[in-house]
């Protein structure tokens, strides 16, 4: 279900609001909003510029060798804005301004739920 749901994320155009998730990856609790693998190329000032390279070098791959395009459709990431780390005992950590980016293997992801953490 949590993949159907992240799935959607990518039909919503730019600007929509994202929907804030929670989730536990090896005993931490990860929580940002979900957003699109275009969004984080595009929008993370660390990757920007990255988005359009990538682009290009995927559809030169999937000329050259359709049978892997197939493949390289499935969704093996997750892709968070806004990003925060919650580990017990300690303070959360996050980037200044908040306005970090995270990028997740869905298969280490341990449970989720709707929501957001704060700091109290």
């Amino acid at each position: 279900m949590f993949l159907e749901i992240a799935e959607s994320q990518e039909g919503k155009g730019k600007g929509a609001p994202a929907m804030s998730v929670i989730l536990t990856v090896g005993g931490l609790l990860v929580t940002g909003k979900l957003v699109t693998r275009e969004a984080y190329f595009r929008d993370n000032p660390i990757t920007t510029g990255m988005w359009e390279i990538w682009k290009e070098e995927e559809q030169k791959s999937q000329a050259d060798h359709p049978e892997v395009a197939s493949k390289n459709k499935e969704r093996h990431y997750i892709h968070l804005a806004e990003v925060r780390f919650f580990s017990p005992g300690q303070p959360p950590i996050s980037t200044p301004g908040g306005a970090g980016f995270w990028r997740g293997s869905l298969e280490s992801i341990d449970g989720w739920m709707f929501g957001e953490l704060r700091e109290q």
